[in-house]
């Protein structure tokens, strides 16, 4: 399925980052809700 140990991460990091992304976009009407995101 991967090549190599070196590419499974490099997917999993590119998937993570692309989610964290996508959580951290400012959608319209989201501003002064009381949505609290933690970590």
């Amino acid at each position: 399925m991967f090549e190599s140990p070196r590419s499974l991460e490099e997917v999993c990091v590119d998937f993570i980052c692309d989610n964290v992304l996508a959580l951290c976009e400012v959608q319209p009407g989201d501003v002064g809700s009381s949505t609290v995101l933690t970590i």
